[in-house]
């Protein structure tokens, strides 16, 4: 596991990001193959057929609490089991939302399984300083950990974002369109507002419609940044 820690001060949190929206819609299910994304993306744009022409749109299925903190999920036949509590987020433009309302009521065919679609509800982006994305691919070739961590902080520094904390984690294979790739999990975390908005709006990597780079808020590894000090 590789680690790139650097001690922050304290911030205040500020507005929400307006450009993209997360739409939440409430599943039920059973199971689904544990590298899904590809065909989860598929099968949400069978109906949705506009999503190929938004590369900023991120598919993200919290699929309930893994265990090891969110490093490690149990496995059994290559078999996810669902939570009563899965939620499926599409993170959108503000102008496509009424569009991803029509995934309602929807059936979708994930490899083998089925997922029913209930209705969704709009949630606009807020800060917060320590995210987690259960994927992340910077390229398609495979990277070890310690060459990942070193392009994820040169990506972020062209962005402006300053990598404090950078945990990453296991290594596994997923299915894309072009074949297979190596992705880790990735948290980040002590990151200022406009940089925890950025992120969630624009993720990072390959593949976010494969929910690969979609950053979802996560329990702080770092003091409260709204505590003064004594």
């Amino acid at each position: 596991m590789n680690i790139h820690w650097q001690e922050n001060e304290l911030w205040e949190a500020s507005v929400p990001d307006q450009g993209m929206i997360d739409l939440h819609f409430s599943v039920s299910g059973q199971h689904l193959q544990s590298d899904f994304g590809l065909s989860l993306q598929s099968a949400i744009a069978r109906h949705l057929t506009w999503i190929p022409s938004e590369p900023s749109l991120g598919i993200y299925l919290n699929h309930g609490p893994d265990s090891g903190n969110g490093w490690q999920r149990p496995i059994e036949n290559g078999v996810i089991q669902l939570s009563r509590r899965t939620r499926l987020t599409l993170r959108l433009p503000s102008h496509r939302v009424a569009g991803g309302h029509e995934l309602t009521g929807k059936q979708l065919l994930v490899d083998d399984f089925t997922l029913d679609v209930g209705k969704g509800r709009t949630k606009h982006l807020l800060p917060c300083p320590t995210l987690f994305s259960r994927h992340v691919v910077m390229t398609p070739e495979p990277l070890d950990e310690a060459d990942l961590t070193n392009a994820i902080v040169a990506h972020f520094h062209t962005r402006g974002i300053q990598p404090r904390k950078l945990l990453c984690g296991r290594e596994h294979v997923i299915r894309s369109a072009s074949g297979t790739w190596t992705a880790h999990s990735l948290m980040v975390a002590d990151l200022e507002d406009d940089e925890s908005l950025d992120l969630q709006a624009s993720g990072l990597g390959l593949g976010r419609a494969m929910g690969c780079g979609v950053f979802h808020h996560h329990k702080s590894i770092s003091p409260n940044r709204h505590d003064s000090h004594d």
